[in-house]
């Protein structure tokens, strides 16, 4: 059969396989997909302690979260990985290791003013918040992230993504590539002191952005995870509003009020079956290998309860 790491220096000729090889590999991906989905979608698999503990630590943030919500007033909705999760199995893709949220503008730029103050009335001591500096794109700022982080630890153990979307008021069919255009001078504008509304001011004028309330929404130039596999879409208001809330774990949280339309403009007419490729997760695996692991686990999840507890 083909042989996909065959390296033979002596031949020019790509080693590609045949129409019968390729249809057998084919057979046998969707065989492996069929697995998958018996598994994780028609069965609950019970957690380990290790996973079941991390889990906990991840629905206290996000409780953190939507109580800063809950009390200003602000609006959010689970996103991406995490709502396809709430949709698909009521809880989280069995190996996603993050959460995704979105936020309006307005309620993002109000949220992005009150959470320092709510941060240090928490006394969290394991939890970390910046503005991401993706390695791909060194020097630049993108979307605002809650983290769950330890000294020994090398990075987050989990952690919130907070993306920002935009009402439009119109669009053409040059949109998509205007934006596209846009995105590096946003970047470039939103250095140093630079304010993030001021660098939007300055660099986004021709995107038609809008504070009110629109027949449609884009992911802002400054959140959506294009480089992740993320298609850019204009999507559609009445997906989205009225937010309400549903089951995740054994809580509810906010989300699109159609999320099944909203998830089918992003992961496409299939979402509900598990997907013959997937993201690489591996924060999971890396600190199960940590030294005393559990007990640094439960202190992070006692901390967590405990703000979570005494929030006002």
């Amino acid at each position: 059969m083909f042989d996909r790491f065959k390296n033979d220096k002596k031949s020019e000729i790509p080693d590609y396989p045949t129409k019968k090889e390729f249809n057998e590999l084919k057979k046998l991906v969707n065989t492996h997909q069929d697995y998958l989905n018996n598994i994780f979608v028609f069965h609950k698999l019970e957690k380990t302690p290790y996973l079941e503990l991390m889990r906990d630590i991840s629905y206290e943030l996000l409780k953190f979260f939507d109580n800063i919500c809950n009390k200003y007033d602000l609006e959010y909705w689970l996103d991406f990985g995490t709502l396809l999760g709430a949709v698909r199995h009521e809880d989280f893709i069995p190996w996603d290791d993050d959460l995704d949220v979105g936020m309006l503008r307005e309620d993002y730029y109000k949220f992005l003013e009150v959470f320092p103050k709510e941060f240090e009335r928490s006394g969290l001591k394991h939890v970390e918040a910046w503005f991401k500096d993706p390695s791909w794109a060194p020097g630049t700022r993108r979307w605002f992230q809650i983290n769950c982080k330890r000294q020994e630890f090398n990075g987050k153990f989990v952690g919130i993504d907070v993306f920002p979307y935009d009402y439009i008021t119109e669009y053409d069919d040059d949109y998509i590539e205007l934006f596209h255009n846009t995105r590096p001078k946003f970047f470039k504008a939103w250095q140093g002191d630079v304010s993030l509304k001021d660098a939007l001011d300055e660099t986004c004028g021709e995107l038609n952005l809008s504070l009110e309330k629109t027949d449609y929404f884009i992911a802002g130039v400054d959140g959506g995870r294009f480089r992740t596999g993320s298609v850019f879409k204009i999507l559609k208001t009445e997906d989205l509003m009225p937010l309400k809330r549903i089951k995740f774990g054994e809580y509810e949280f906010l989300a699109p009020n159609n999320p099944k339309n909203y998830l089918s403009e992003i992961y496409g007419k299939h979402h509900m079956k598990i997907g013959k490729t997937k993201k690489e997760h591996g924060r999971l695996n890396r600190y199960k290998k940590q030294p005393n692991i559990m007990d640094k686990l439960y202190e992070s999840k006692k901390e967590l309860i405990k703000a979570n507890e005494n929030f006002k």
